[in-house]
């Protein structure tokens, strides 16, 4: 049962990676090896933790602890804009989502 619950939490990460690599464009990225240094912590990641690696599970928290401040910083825009409420709320999935990485690997 803990596969299962490790390959849905990791499908998020895979497609995340995968979607980047569709639409990557290596001219109009400000950082591309930022950007390829999120791609396989995303990917790699995702595929380790799937089966039980907590290398895996600490690539992923790695990758959410640099992205999500700086992809939904919301407290940069006004709290009238439809984007301030996006970004907030993806910050705060992404911590909830850290502090699960956090836990799977504590335990």
């Amino acid at each position: 049962m803990s596969f299962v619950g490790r390959t849905l939490f990791a499908f998020l990460f895979l497609t995340s990676g995968l979607q980047k690599i569709q639409h990557f464009d290596i001219v109009s990225v400000a950082y591309p090896y930022f950007l390829l240094i999120a791609i396989l912590l995303e990917l790699v990641g995702g595929i380790l933790f799937i089966f039980g690696s907590k290398i895996g599970a600490q690539f992923l928290l790695l990758f959410l602890i640099i992205v999500t401040p700086i992809m939904h910083a919301f407290w940069e825009l006004t709290p009238e804009s439809p984007e301030h409420l996006n970004d907030m709320i993806n910050f705060f999935k992404n911590v909830a989502l850290a502090g699960s990485l956090i836990f799977y690997i504590g335990s």
